[in-house]
């Protein structure tokens, strides 16, 4: 599917195959362009560009695979809680106030939940934060887990970035600073895939013939 997006390291591909394109010609004196070569080595020449374009284009499709790959390691490793809170006090404040919590999250629906998240955020109470976090997150998993009480799309929607925004503040920030550079280069993996391979000319001829479309004037 076309895309708008770029990514400098194909634009230089890009320009790298329109500079040996340009070299194929001559312009002469009067300032009129015309091939260097004979039509049959001309196209010879012309599809050997082709062939390293298409070619170093897959090769950034495959190290974009591979980016992402490795950034899924730091993104689903299991996030451990428990390792949020600081040392032995807030631990054991926290082992006192978990049963008036879960006590009052258990009776939340799905508004109930996002609304105490997103006010939780800006309390100065980490320990606080972090029941709500963990109890909050607790009952949107049992809520979702019944029909009659799944969140609907809005709510369903709106749930990431709450849980983000919550985990960002809690989260020790050695382990935040490394999961967001992951997000970063999977981010950055994604778009070089995408951009690369709609680059790929029989991607673009493939789709420009399916939607009866002339590939030469479809957008980069």
């Amino acid at each position: 599917m076309p895309t708008y997006k770029t990514h400098a390291k194909v634009d230089r591909l890009k320009a790298e195959r329109e500079a040996a394109i340009d070299a194929l010609y001559y312009t002469d004196v009067t300032g009129q362009r015309g091939p260097k070569y004979a039509p049959n080595v001309h196209a010879e020449k012309q599809r050997e560009i082709d062939e390293r374009y298409d070619a170093a284009l897959l090769a950034l499709v495959d190290e974009a695979q591979a980016a992402a790959d490795a950034t899924d390691a730091v993104l689903t490793r299991p996030v451990n809680p428990y390792a949020w809170l600081n040392g032995p006090e807030e631990e054991a404040r926290a082992a006192r106030l978990a049963p008036f919590f879960r006590e009052d999250v258990a009776r939340l629906d799905v508004a109930g939940v996002l609304g105490v998240m997103q006010t939780a955020a800006g309390n100065s109470d980490r320990v606080a934060r972090w029941l709500i976090f963990r109890y909050g997150a607790q009952r949107w998993q049992e809520l979702d887990g019944d029909e009659a009480t799944a969140p609907g799309i809005v709510e369903r929607a709106k749930w990431p970035a709450v849980v983000a925004a919550m985990r960002g503040e809690l989260m020790p920030t050695a382990e935040r600073k490394e999961r967001d550079e992951a997000q970063r280069k999977l981010d950055d993996a994604k778009t070089l895939c995408e951009v690369a391979e709609w680059a790929r000319p029989s991607v673009r001829q493939e789709f420009a013939a399916r939607m009866g479309l002339n590939a030469e004037y479809m957008p980069d």
